[in-house]
């Protein structure tokens, strides 16, 4: 296991951070399930989540979005 922590972007939900970290809106209910938070739950600007970087779904899109420049960010 390849744990990373993150810092929130504001207005950032759960699917945002599993899209830009793990590839697939589908990664998020795996981060719930390592941070112990329900998957519709809001996250606060700064709050510190847990990320397994072995369980990346698709690589190329973390890869597009780091290289772009991309914060996945719901309004």
């Amino acid at each position: 296991m390849a744990i990373i922590n993150i810092k929130v972007q504001d207005r950032q939900t759960l699917l945002d951070v599993a899209v830009q970290y793990l590839g697939d809106a589908t990664g998020a209910i795996e981060l719930a399930v390592l941070n112990n938070l329900a998957l519709t739950e809001a996250l606060s600007p700064g709050q510190v989540i847990q990320v397994d970087t072995d369980y990346i779904i698709n690589p190329k899109v973390v890869n597009y979005l780091k290289d772009k420049d991309v914060t996945p960010i719901t309004d």
